[in-house]
């Protein structure tokens, strides 16, 4: 886990927000997916929105046609109209 924060630091692959504090599979372990480091991203599990315990074993795109692509993806309004 530590090793997946320090390669790829602590936004959450699945929500786009700061503080991860848990290393995800991209493919679960549960359908295939290995223990290696291009396989783990950054996700919350512990702390804030829990994005990990939601996704339990879900593909990503399960995960994306439920929840959305992560934040930082999305176009956002703009605070203000200038």
């Amino acid at each position: 886990m530590q090793a997946t924060l320090d390669h790829y630091g602590d936004v959450c692959h699945l929500c786009g927000a700061a503080g991860a504090d848990s290393a995800d599979h991209i493919i679960p372990r549960e359908r295939g997916g290995p223990d290696t480091l291009d396989n783990l991203r950054p996700v919350h599990h512990s702390a804030g929105p829990r994005c990990n315990r939601h996704r339990l074993h879900m593909t990503l795109d399960e995960w994306r046609r439920r929840h959305g692509p992560p934040v930082a993806a999305r176009e956002l309004e703009p605070s203000r109209k200038w």
